[in-house]
C-alpha cells in the first residue's frame, strides 16, 4: 500500500482514513486483530508523540543553524516547524481573580508565546505593554526588592507557575498568546474538547457525527499511521506490523522531508 506525502494545509488528519489504512496493514485480510477500541487506545498516544516532535523539530533546526551545517536546509526545517506550531497558536484575555490576585492559566495551555497588558490600538499606536515572563521565584523576589529594576506599569513582569502573577499588582487584565495542547476536531474541522475517537455503529459503519478527528495538520497523516502501526505491532506481537510501523518510519520521514525541501527550492 502506498503512503503519500501531503503538502502543508491547515486541515486535520482524518481518523477514518487512518483507521482504514491501519486496518489494512495490521489486520491482514480483515481478521479482526485491531478493533476500534484498540485503535482508539493508541490514537491519543500517537497524537501526543507527534505533537511533541513538532516542537522538537524547531529545537533541532536551531541547533543546525547555529552549527552552520547546511543553513538553507536548517532554515527550511525551521520554517516548517513554525508553520506547524502555528496550527496550535491561540490567545485569551484574562482577568485577575479578585480573591487570589492572580490569573488562571488557559485550560489547554501548552507553552506561552507572549503576555501583554490589555489595551487598544489607536492610529496604529498600541497602548499595550509587553510583560516579561519569569519562571524563577527567587529572581522575581529580587526584582520586587530592587529600587532600580522594580516592575512598573510600563515594564511589568509575570511569574508563571501553576498560575500567573503579574507585577505591579495594578495590572488587572492581560492578553496571553500561547500554543495549545492538541485535542480533537469534529467533522467540520472545528476544534473540540476531548481526544481523537473512531466511532462505528453495530454494523461497523463509520459514525462521522460521533467520531473525533486528530488535531494535527493534515500532512501528518503518514506519521499517525506509522506510529499507530508501531504501537499495534508491539501490542499484538506482530513482526510484520512492527517492521512496517517501526523500521520503515524513519525512511518515510526522510522521503517526506526530501520532497518538502525539493518543493521549496525548485
Amino acid at each position: 500500500m502506498a503512503l503519500f506525502f501531503y503538502p502543508y494545509i491547515c486541515f486535520m488528519v482524518n481518523i477514518q482514513q487512518v483507521f482504514n489504512i491501519v486496518k489494512d496493514i495490521v489486520n491482514k485480510e480483515n481478521n479482526g486483530f485491531i478493533t476500534p477500541s484498540v485503535f482508539n487506545s493508541f490514537a491519543h498516544l500517537a497524537q501526543s508523540k507527534i505533537h511533541s516532535s513538532i516542537f522538537s523539530t524547531l529545537k533541532d533546526s536551531k541547533k543546525l543553524m547555529r552549527s552552520g551545517i547546511n543553513p538553507s536546509r536548517s532554515s527550511a526545517l525551521d520554517k516548517k516547524a513554525l508553520e506547524d506550531m502555528a496550527y496550535y497558536a491561540d490567545s485569551d484575555t484574562l482577568t485577575k481573580d479578585a480573591i487570589t490576585g492572580t490569573f488562571k492559566k488557559p485550560l489547554y495551555l501548552s507553552r506561552i508565546i507572549s503576555i501583554t497588558t490589555d489595551g487598544s490600538t489607536l492610529m496604529d499606536v498600541s497602548t499595550k505593554s509587553n510583560i516579561e515572563i519569569l519562571y524563577d521565584e527567587e529572581k522575581i523576589e529580587r526584582l520586587l526588592k530592587s529600587s532600580i529594576s522594580k516592575p512598573t506599569d510600563a515594564m511589568p513582569v509575570a511569574l508563571v507557575s501553576d498560575k500567573i502573577e503579574v507585577y505591579p499588582t495594578t495590572v488587572n487584565k492581560i492578553k496571553i498568546r500561547y500554543y495549545r495542547v492538541p485535542s480533537s476536531r469534529d467533522e467540520n474541522n472545528v476544534r473540540t474538547v476531548g481526544i481523537p475517537v473512531y466511532s462505528a455503529n453495530s454494523a461497523e459503519v463509520f459514525n462521522a457525527a460521533a467520531s473525533r478527528h486528530f488535531d494535527l495538520p493534515e500532512h501528518y497523516l503518514t506519521d499517525v499511521v506509522m506510529e499507530i502501526c508501531a504501537m499495534a505491532g508491539v501490542h499484538l506481537r506482530d513482526a510484520t506490523a512492527i517492521n512496517y510501523g517501526g523500521a520503515t518510519l524513519d525512511k518515510v520521514k526522510q522521503e517526506r522531508t526530501a520532497l518538502w525541501l525539493e518543493s521549496i527550492f525548485h
